[in-house]
């Protein structure tokens, strides 16, 4: 059975960062994460909220990153995260993409039928 690799990297968007156009406080939260499944990857990503691949046509190049980033209400600070699967063919990103597009309520029907 195949495994699927993925990655989750940060970065952090302060007043300062964001008025110079950079940030120095990125990094990665872990690499190489094992997934039993496509559909278990997509729950990955799911968790942190909506994410947009980087790129209109998706390929075994693409990541994905959220589009609105957690906000924390006491420092300011928003944080964005990406996600980076590794060794996906592009018929199983194409694949991974469609899982991240689908309503929420008919994902977990799909994600489920494969359990």
């Amino acid at each position: 059975m195949k495994k699927f690799l993925m990655s989750m990297t940060f970065e952090t968007w302060n007043d300062e960062a964001i008025e110079i156009g950079a940030t120095d406080d990125l990094g990665f939260i872990y690499q190489g994460l094992e997934f039993s499944s496509l559909a278990k990857m997509a729950d990955e990503i799911r968790e942190r909220g909506q994410a947009e691949p980087s790129s209109s046509q998706v390929s075994s190049c693409t990541w994905f990153t959220t589009k609105t980033p957690e906000f924390n209400l006491r420092t300011g600070v928003k944080t964005y995260y990406s996600f980076h699967p590794k060794g996906l063919t592009d018929e199983e990103m194409a694949e991974l993409n469609y899982l991240l597009t689908v309503p929420h309520g008919l994902f977990y029907s799909i994600y489920n039928r494969g359990n």
